[in-house]
């Protein structure tokens, strides 16, 4: 029996991954599959997903030695693109470091740009122990493959990573996300295989990360298959009963990115009541939608009268950063898209889902009520952020920089919701990836592929 080790250092693995036809084709091979996880997570996945030939197994804290982690300061900062930038100079106005952005940014302009210098980062990463802890794992369980879900994970996907290398296991990855691999530095260790589910991903691995176009595979994104599932869909009046909206009523849907990227978001909700209730949108609600991951002014928003707080996630792990979404979080966040008349937000991941589902989307590029600082603004990260640059070319989306364009531009969507249909059919073309309702079929597919 072979034996595939897959990491989840991340909630998110599950719903990205294990929780679609992924797991399930995987193991019709025959497949013994050994989930990575932490302590925290390892009673979850062995509920959820554990069985003969699925078993789940923690690896503990493992100390950051000061080598490492001046590798990974390297790693992170020698690596020069507009999002690494915007968050370098966010990082120090902040408070977060001492070390002053334009030192990073000349790190990244001088010994980033070096022939060889991510080479030699990766041969300094391999000299790197390994804790006694993925030892035993290894010698355990053999593995023939390595599947690294989010190969920038430091805690999980690191570590296994370098001893994969080791020992010269067949190993394939990917990243969690469309903005991961021009936010969070070079990839301090390369799979044989790179996974990209998106062809933005890959030009990103090829542009930023040195990995030959040969050593790449665009595979789709697995999460996405959900949206093709009619099952899940429910009509306008089930939708609006449950949130209590009266479903004769335009819905405006705003997806929160969170106050960590957007400090003054929850000026938003005071932006929407205002236009609605003196009439600039008509016959209108607004439905708040926070990030899971993040945190944003929701109780406020309870007294207001027309703009509906929604945070619809699990957290049974602890903290917003151990969220998670099941079938039903999912289902609810399906038809808010499918019932809303536009869907508005700053530059999330839901530009793409809203595209998916063919809604009238818009991103705002100021910052509420409030003007925010330079590198702190929301308009900074629209024009800044590598990977919502490019999206935007798709023209797939509106970008208003004032209160008055948002007006505007929901109205004449609301009035005529096929306007910029063809921009946002591009952008679900080139984010929402190929194999698109089968493709954590054709993922299992090609992970079998590299185990045979």
């Amino acid at each position: 029996m072979k034996t595939i080790l897959i990491t989840v250092g991340e909630t998110t693995v599950s719903r990205n991954l294990l929780r679609t036809e992924f797991l399930e084709n995987v193991l019709t091979s025959g497949a013994r599959v050994v989930l990575v996880t932490d302590p925290e997570l390892k009673s979850t996945l062995e509920t959820e997903f554990g069985g003969e030939r699925v078993i789940v197994e923690a690896l503990p804290v493992i100390p950051v030695s000061f080598f490492e982690r001046v590798i990974a300061f390297f790693a992170r900062n020698c690596f020069v693109t507009g999002t690494n930038v915007l968050m370098q100079h966010r990082a120090y106005e902040s408070g977060e470091t001492k070390i002053p952005s334009w030192f990073k940014q000349l790190l990244g302009l001088t010994l980033g740009k070096l022939p060889g210098f991510r080479g030699f980062m990766r041969l300094l990463e391999m000299t790197v122990s390994s804790h006694r802890s993925v030892i035993t794992l290894f010698d355990t369980y053999t593995p023939d493959l390595v599947f690294s879900t989010v190969l920038l994970n430091t805690e999980i996907d690191i570590p296994v990573m370098r001893e994969t290398k080791r020992r010269k296991i067949r190993s394939i990855g990917m990243v969690r996300g469309w903005d991961n691999l021009t936010t969070y530095g070079f990839l301090r260790i390369v799979p044989d295989t790179y996974f990209a589910q998106v062809d933005f991903l890959k030009e990103s691995a090829i542009s930023f990360h040195g990995i030959p176009s040969s050593r790449i595979e665009v595979v789709g994104m697995t999460y996405f298959d959900v949206y093709e599932k009619k099952e899940l869909y429910v009509s306008r009046e089930e939708y609006c009963a449950a949130m209590g909206i009266d479903p004769a009523k335009n819905i405006i849907l705003y997806a929160a990115i969170g106050d960590f990227l957007f400090p003054r978001e929850g000026e938003m909700a005071d932006v929407f009541e205002k236009m609605i209730e003196d009439g600039s949108i008509p016959n209108a609600v607004c439905i708040f939608r926070a990030h899971p991951a993040f945190s944003s002014p929701l109780e406020r928003m309870k007294g207001m009268k027309h703009v509906i707080p929604d945070r619809n996630a699990d957290y049974q792990v602890g903290g917003l950063a151990r969220w998670d979404m099941k079938v039903a979080h999912t289902a609810h966040l399906i038809n808010s898209i499918r019932h809303a008349a536009v869907l508005v937000t700053a530059g999330s991941t839901m530009m793409i889902e809203s595209a998916l589902l063919d809604r009238p989307t818009i991103s705002v590029a100021f910052d509420g009520n409030t003007k925010e600082r330079y590198w702190f603004s929301i308009a900074r990260f629209h024009y800044q952020a590598a990977h919502i640059v490019n999206l935007l070319k798709t023209k797939g989306v509106k970008v208003p920089d004032t209160k008055e364009e948002l007006k505007e531009m929901i109205n004449r969507y609301i009035a005529d919701p096929k306007l910029d249909t063809d921009g946002r059919l591009a952008l679900a073309e080139r984010f929402g990836g190929p194999h698109r309702g089968r493709a954590a079929l054709h993922l299992a597919d090609r992970v079998l592929a590299h185990l045979s």
